[in-house]
């Protein structure tokens, strides 16, 4: 069993109308996998949704995948290793959004594997990374 956390670029895909990324999920979930996001995704998410032409249809989908997942809190000691990971970043030459090193410390904390298609995470030391986007595209 692995638990997942989705970051947006994923969450977003599975939002779509149709999504080879939801099904996988969903089937992933039968065999005993765990998927969540937090709070931080959700707003990237709302931010998108309020841009489409569509946004009550993008909501309705959300609120449908979100009944495949769970919703991981920010405890105050995720706030720490945000520290750690923003000083050691900085002193790589290396950057990442606070959202971005929010999931990261998330996934450390907890012991998650981070779904996201974003290269910036691969310079993160100890995060466990796939990316089921690419993997769906050459399905």
């Amino acid at each position: 069993m692995t638990r997942y956390l989705l970051d947006t670029n994923h969450v977003s895909e599975t939002i779509r109308p149709v999504s080879h990324l939801r099904d996988r999920i969903r089937a992933a979930r039968a065999t005993g996998n765990v998927f969540g996001v937090c709070v931080l995704t959700l707003g990237e998410i709302e931010a998108g949704i309020v841009q489409t032409a569509a946004p009550d249809e993008y909501r309705r989908r959300r609120t449908q995948i979100l009944k495949d997942v769970r919703v991981w809190p920010l405890e105050p000691a995720v706030g720490r290793l945000f520290g750690e990971l923003f000083r050691d970043a900085q002193a790589r030459g290396h950057t990442l959004g606070s959202v971005d090193l929010f999931l990261a410390a998330l996934c450390r904390y907890i012991g998650l594997t981070l779904l996201t298609n974003d290269r910036d995470f691969e310079g993160v030391p100890g995060l466990q990374i796939e990316d089921w986007l690419a993997t769906a595209a050459k399905s």
